[in-house]
């Protein structure tokens, strides 16, 4: 009927949704090679981050031996406190500077939040300081990941400058 899906109609929509815009992604990355950097670092970033994600659940129940209460003030209420009060500073930081200077700061300061994990790691802690740091660790995330949402939504827009920004983002994503 209506909706018999063809052979040459399946192969405009394999065309469409894959080769089309796999083509448009390689193009810009060689045109673009700023771009490309952004993209290659940003990349490397983001696969360093998440190969860290899993463990934090493990750290704080049986490194910190929080409860979930304090896990939630940790993850809750300190990694987004940075991320609420320093989006605006982060924008208005990149929009003077550039995704890559933006990128270096947060990142920088992202890397710092393993290290405060790890200190508390270190024996003889005093009771109690242990979760004050894993507090310490998640603001100090929060604050960097804000930084990273204004890098991820509105880099790919600084890129593209005067031209439509929709390749640029959709390579991004």
């Amino acid at each position: 009927g209506k909706y018999k899906l063809t052979r040459d109609r399946a192969r405009l929509n394999i065309n469409e949704l894959l080769v089309q815009p796999v083509g448009s992604f390689i193009r810009l990355m060689r045109r673009d090679r700023r771009y490309l950097n952004f993209e290659m670092v940003f990349f490397l970033y983001g696969l360093a981050i998440m190969l860290l994600f899993p463990i934090i659940p493990m750290y704080i129940v049986e490194v910190a031996n929080m409860s979930y209460a304090q896990a939630g003030i940790a993850t809750g209420i300190f990694g987004q406190l940075g991320v609420l009060v320093l989006s605006p500073v982060w924008g208005w930081f990149m929009d003077r500077t550039g995704p890559f200077l933006l990128c270096i700061v947060v990142f920088s300061i992202l890397a710092v939040f393993p290290v405060v994990l790890l200190v508390g790691m270190s024996p003889g802690l005093a009771p109690g300081a242990l979760i004050i740091l894993v507090y310490i660790a998640h603001l100090i995330f929060g604050s960097g990941m804000s930084g990273i949402n204004v890098a991820w939504s509105m880099g790919p827009v600084m890129f593209a400058g005067d031209e439509d920004s929709s390749g640029y983002s959709g390579a991004h994503v």
